[in-house]
């Protein structure tokens, strides 16, 4: 049995010859708007975004992200709320901390 680790050993990305400014994102991350007193898109948001907030895991991540996928964005939060996995508490914590703008 193959370890993941003993297939490719640990190489860094400047290494592999990727600038360093390649691999800084470019745009805010959720947590650092919310540190400036901002609300971030649901429509935008990644899936760690999501991942940040109690209660909402890998999967539950991973099922708003493919709904939204699926409609080409949300423009209602009663879409958000029809995702297996969003009852009205956690659509509550989504509502406080992301605004729905198309």
């Amino acid at each position: 049995m193959k370890r993941w680790f003993a297939q490719k050993p640990h190489v860094s990305m400047l290494q592999e010859g990727l600038e360093h400014s390649q691999s800084v994102p470019t745009r805010l991350a959720a947590w650092q708007m919310w540190l400036h007193g901002a609300q971030p898109n649901i429509n935008e948001v990644t899936g760690a975004d999501l991942r940040l907030l109690p209660g909402i895991g890998r999967a539950l991540a991973t099922r708003i992200l493919e709904r939204r996928r699926q409609l080409g964005g949300f423009s209602d939060w009663r879409q958000v709320d029809a995702v297996r996995g969003v009852g009205p508490k956690m659509l509550a914590k989504l509502k406080q901390k992301f605004v729905l703008k198309i």
